[in-house]
């Protein structure tokens, strides 16, 4: 790989000839182009003059006494340092093919016969040096290209590591005061971007002493213009703790201030998003949704695994669709060992061999892991579904969440 010279220093060219004269002449002509001519009166000085220098071209004399130009040649192109130098060789004999043919194989691209015609030799070494000038710009773009993309992805990362900060580092337990093992709802996560930043978003908050609010969203695409509208949602939900305990005023709220914004892009944008209510005093569950895949109700003491049933008003389209929708709130009952699995779409919308993975084979892997640990549940769940698919990789974000209802009533 040649080394990248400064935009405004000479290009240099090497002349190798064990006669002065030829060296001289040659000087001579090429003296107008405007080169740092570098001489060589031998080909064991032109490899020192490799090692020390890069080139543009190389003029090389066949006939020369202690080690010809073929042999300096095939020595040239051993090198990787200089094996990218293009060679032309000097030579009086213009008749002899098989000395041609010998150059050619050696690493020559082209000929200069003696006597030198100025012209001819003007031209062929411009040609070489014009080549070397664009591949020198290219070299420096390339860098520049280079560094700007470190500088990118240095601000990508930390951009993933704010986003990673937006979601929980510690669930809240009920009541306030007691261990993470000891409260009435237990929490568990998997968060995996496909990209370097993803556009799914969960959140799960303390309401009151027997209330807590877990919230999912899931934007479209992913990359960094999701995940801005991932850190939207997060300020927005931010400001509506006065109706957090109401899901359908929650999401109409979101959607009112989110399409506020969205409106304003020419590209369109929107993000599904699910949002429930636990409360452990009354043993049951708050819920509504904005055009997000419905939740698993997990009652392993019934054996059974089912979607969350939703009511025509409760299930409103996705956020930032349309501004004039009014969300509505429906409930279920809680019992002691339920589990609840929220997630996003990437999760089960996997390309198989022959077939797509689906809620149905999503809903059977689940029920034949029942009696897990969630945590456990949900390691197995992705490991099932990485192996189902044909790269062995999700092909968007997925996020995975899960509520294990330990105990109800009061403390």
């Amino acid at each position: 790989m040649s080394q990248t010279a400064a935009p405004d220093a000479k290009i240099s060219i090497l002349l190798v000839d064990d006669r002065p004269a030829n060296l001289v002449a040659l000087e001579a002509i090429l003296e107008p182009l405007g080169l740092n001519i570098v001489t060589a009166g031998s080909g064991a000085d032109a490899l020192k003059c490799l090692l020390r220098d890069d080139f543009a071209v190389i003029l090389l004399d066949v006939q020369m006494a202690d080690m010809d130009g073929l042999e300096t040649a095939a020595l040239i192109k051993e090198r990787e340092k200089s094996r990218h130098i293009p060679i032309i060789f000097v030579t009086a004999n213009n008749k002899e093919q098989k000395q041609v043919f010998q150059g050619y194989s050696a690493g020559a691209v082209d000929y200069i016969f003696k006597p030198f015609d100025p012209d001819i030799l003007k031209s062929k070494v411009a040609v070489f040096v014009e080549l070397y000038r664009k591949g020198q710009q290219i070299e420096r773009q390339a860098e520049l290209l280079r560094q700007k993309n470190a500088h990118m992805e240095a601000d990508l990362q930390m951009a993933r590591e704010i986003q990673s900060a937006f979601l929980p580092q510690q669930y809240p337990t009920l009541p306030p005061s007691v261990t993470t093992q000891e409260s009435a709802l237990r929490f568990c996560h998997r968060y995996l971007p496909t990209a370097t930043l993803g556009g799914d978003f969960f959140d799960v908050r303390a309401l009151s002493n027997n209330e807590i609010g877990v919230f999912i969203c899931d934007v479209m695409g992913h990359g960094v213009r999701s995940a801005l509208v991932t850190a939207v949602v997060r300020t927005l939900i931010d400001g509506l703790a006065s109706v957090a305990r109401d899901p359908g005023r929650f999401l109409t709220a979101i959607n009112y201030d989110l399409m506020a914004i969205l409106s304003r892009m020419r590209t369109p944008l929107f993000a599904s998003a699910l949002y429930f209510v636990a409360d452990v005093e009354k043993g049951e569950m708050r819920y509504s949704n904005a055009g997000h895949p419905s939740p698993l109700h997990v009652r392993p003491a019934a054996n059974t695994v089912e979607p969350l049933s939703f009511t025509e008003e409760s299930s409103g389209p996705a956020l930032g669709v349309l501004g004039e929708v009014t969300y509505a709130t429906s409930q279920c009952s809680l019992a002691v060992q339920d589990l609840i699995v929220l997630f996003t779409d990437g999760l089960y919308e996997v390309e198989g061999p022959s077939e797509d993975y689906d809620e149905a084979r999503l809903m059977a892997a689940v029920r034949q892991r029942i009696g897990l640990p969630p945590a456990q549940l949900f390691d197995e769940l992705l490991a099932e579904i990485q192996q189902f698919s044909v790269n062995g990789e999700f092909e968007d974000d997925v996020c995975l969440v899960g509520m294990e209802v330990a105990r109800l009533g009061v403390s």
